[in-house]
């Protein structure tokens, strides 16, 4: 039997609080030598939804946030992505009699990508094509097992030599997914990204638990209430029926309407 349960209690909450004020210590400490780190580009992950179409929402995303500066805090919806796809698609077929010994590769890349995100994921000639259709450099930072990270450019051949083009950066987990990599603007306010890298740290993000879970289209979601135990289990309330059919009647109906739930809405209105 544990004698002294509520001393066991208190030792395990300053052990956290210790912990945390150590990590907190550590951090300031790296951020300061990293903030000293002279001619260092810091980049921030920007995590996009894992669809199928990762690459273009990661290209999309980070391409915006490289070209329009005012709108760097703007939600970017799914669609765009998609979008993306479509046109790196008919881009692909369309300039692939161009590419010389590439020809063919570009047009099984663009038969793959037909097939739709469920089947098929994009590859490095789709990043090449977005390349010269956007008229932007692309790299792409791919993570290793032990944290270390390879660059490698992607800018398609024809621009290689072209200054003063946008650089757009996308990060690979060297698996399965793509993320977009931004110019971070303020380290101080970022955690490093993962263990492991070498130094000058130079990938960050947003802290954990400033971070909110975002929908499929890119846009912030409220964060969900818990229900209480007194909801569940306190008893239905006499005349509760009633005030919701008198909200349902309130509800707004559009005259007309092809959505597949027209038919409750036509029902709501003969209540």
């Amino acid at each position: 039997m544990d004698m002294y349960p509520s001393n066991r209690r208190r030792w395990a909450d300053i052990e956290d609080e210790e912990e945390q004020a150590t990590a907190a210590m550590r951090s300031s400490s790296i951020t300061s030598e990293v903030l000293a780190a002279p001619d260092t580009t810091f980049l921030q992950v920007e995590n996009v939804v894992a669809d199928g179409n990762c690459l273009f929402h990661a290209l999309v995303h980070a391409h915006t946030r490289a070209t329009e500066d005012e709108n760097s805090d703007r939600p970017l919806p799914a669609e765009l992505g998609q979008a993306l796809r479509r046109d790196v698609t008919s881009f692909l077929i369309a300039h692939a009699v161009e590419q010389g010994d590439f020809a063919e590769s570009w047009l099984e890349e663009a038969e793959r990508l037909e097939r739709g995100s469920g089947e098929a994921w994009a590859g490095n000639v789709s990043i090449v094509a977005f390349s010269l259709m956007q008229e932007c450099r692309v790299q792409v930072h791919t993570r290793r097992p032990d944290g270390s990270i390879v660059t490698m450019d992607s800018t398609h051949r024809d621009l290689q030599d072209l200054a003063d083009l946008p650089m757009v950066r996308v990060l690979y987990n060297g698996e399965d997914h793509y993320d977009a990599l931004v110019e971070a603007e303020n380290v101080g306010l970022l955690v490093p990204a993962w263990e492991g890298q070498t130094w000058p740290l130079r990938y960050w993000r947003i802290p954990p638990q400033e971070m909110h879970p975002q929908d499929i289209d890119g846009s912030l979601l409220p964060m969900k209430k818990t229900r209480s135990m007194e909801s569940i289990t306190s008893p239905e309330l006499p005349g509760s029926t009633d005030d919701i059919l008198e909200e349902v009647c309130q509800a707004v109906v559009a005259p007309t309407s092809t959505h597949p739930h027209r038919q409750m809405e036509d029902a709501i209105t003969k209540l």
